[in-house]
């Protein structure tokens, strides 16, 4: 494990921040940065300022003693005091140190050594650094955080996220603010209410698809576009389907999003696809469940969201735990606490009682009902609790209707107002969905704490 360490820089460092600026500034040469001097320098301005001005504040970052990157964090009190808010100025981490975890851990950091109100920019075309962001923030907050767009006077653009790691809720309506960067230009940006819940317009990616903004650097991977923002749009993470997929496929795409994301969902794995990624991915850790046919290949250094969402998964049989189990894993990987119990169906429905209390008395926020066969028991489940109920038919059955189709219709056709139906064998739709209701409900007993 890297131990990374991040410390104010003093005034005898400086030469140190501004050699390490000149890598950050040639890393943004090719997205309209400052062009390159006569003396063969970027030349950051106004950097003394950092050590001047006791409402900027330089930061170095080290892994395991050597030195990695440097970060700038302006108090946002220079512009309104009365929000006691920052601004991440400037971010960088060597290369040899990303993706691996580094800038995670930095970032992490310096949000507590600063509590309070926090604005982090970046350029409209620098999408690596707003998906870093997105999920490094996203992960932090619990989802918890607003995203806004920005103008320069320059006529510059870009996106911001905003959040606060402060005890209580902070309302920033109305706050207006311009404050100047390192590069001398000035950002204007208008804050909504901060609710504590994420808040981003929902078609931005699309917008800047229409705007063309949306190509990004990196290798691609034939018959494949793939969507790196979707866990930061849905709050659903990539989920890659390996059936009709060849090997070499899917272990390009779990490339990919391992380079972006640090994590990467599996799902209706073949054992050949299985080894293949263990043997191409040997430090990443691969957690399988067989059953599921799924595996969550991860760095070692991931940490899975935790979210506060419950959710409770019923099986009618025991045939139906392949598919409850692919429930299970998409809503763990989506922060939430699942209980679960197995083969309580309506041939026996005594077997249902105390599992089902237990999960009343543990508060559930939904229920997952994974049933084949006549597929009753969704039904039974939903006309006796007050929280959602989704139901998941199987292909568990035989003869007329078999395949799963009667469970399907007995449950499209339920006297229950309300239950919910995916479809057949849909154990993955049906975590996430699942996983999507918990966690709101999280967040709203989250801000109702902070509220009393």
């Amino acid at each position: 494990m890297l131990n990374v360490e991040v410390s104010p820089a003093q005034a005898a460092e400086i030469p140190i921040v501004a050699n390490l600026a000149e890598l950050y500034l040639h890393d943004l040469s090719d997205l309209g940065g400052p062009p390159i001097g006569p003396d063969g320098r970027f030349g950051y301005p106004r950097l003394d300022e950092y050590w001047q001005d006791p409402r900027r504040e330089p930061y170095l970052i080290r892994v395991d003693g050597s030195l990695a990157g440097f970060a700038l964090v302006l108090e946002r009190s220079v512009i309104a005091p009365e929000l006691a808010g920052h601004e991440m100025s400037e971010f960088f981490v060597l290369r040899q140190y990303r993706r691996r975890g580094v800038g995670r851990a930095a970032a992490r950091a310096l949000f507590g050594l600063h509590p309070g109100l926090w604005y982090v920019g970046e350029l409209g075309e620098n999408r690596p650094a707003r998906s870093f962001w997105r999920a490094v923030i996203g992960r932090y907050t619990g989802g918890a955080y607003e995203e806004k767009q920005w103008t320069t006077a320059g006529g510059r653009s870009g996106s911001a996220q905003v959040f606060s790691n402060a005890p209580g809720r902070v309302d920033s309506s109305g706050f207006a603010f311009s404050a100047e960067v390192g590069s001398g230009q000035t950002y204007n940006a208008h804050s909504p209410t901060y609710l504590g819940g994420a808040v981003r317009d929902p078609l931005q990616d699309l917008r800047e698809a229409l705007e063309g903004s949306t190509q990004r650097p990196g290798a691609s991977v034939p018959y494949t576009n793939l969507d790196h923002s979707r866990e930061s749009r849905t709050g659903i993470p990539e989920i890659v389907q390996v059936a009709g997929k060849d090997v070499a496929t899917v272990l390009a795409i779990t490339e990919a999003f391992l380079d972006e994301s640090g994590r990467v969902i599996l799902s209706r794995l073949r054992p050949a696809v299985l080894r293949a990624v263990r043997e191409s991915f040997p430090d990443y850790l691969v957690e399988v469940a067989p059953r599921a046919h799924m595996a969550v290949v991860k760095r070692p250094d991931f940490l899975r969201p935790s979210t506060g969402g419950q959710v409770g998964i019923i099986t009618a049989g025991s045939s139906d735990a392949s598919i409850a189990e692919q429930a299970q894993v998409v809503a763990e990987e989506m922060g939430c606490v699942t209980t679960t119990t197995y083969d309580v169906g309506v041939a026996g429905l005594h077997r249902l009682v105390a599992p089902l209390q237990r999960m009343i008395n543990e508060a559930v926020d939904v229920v997952i009902v994974v049933a084949g066969m006549d597929g009753a028991l969704p039904s039974v489940v939903a006309g006796l609790i007050d929280v959602p109920v989704i139901g998941v038919p199987t292909s568990t059955g035989y003869g007329a209707g078999g395949r799963g189709v009667a469970a399907l219709l007995s449950m499209l056709q339920t006297c229950v107002p309300g239950m919910t139906v995916v479809n057949i064998d849909n154990g993955v739709g049906a975590g996430a969905s699942a996983a999507r209701i918990a966690n709101r409900m999280a967040a709203y007993r989250a801000r109702a704490t902070e509220a009393t």
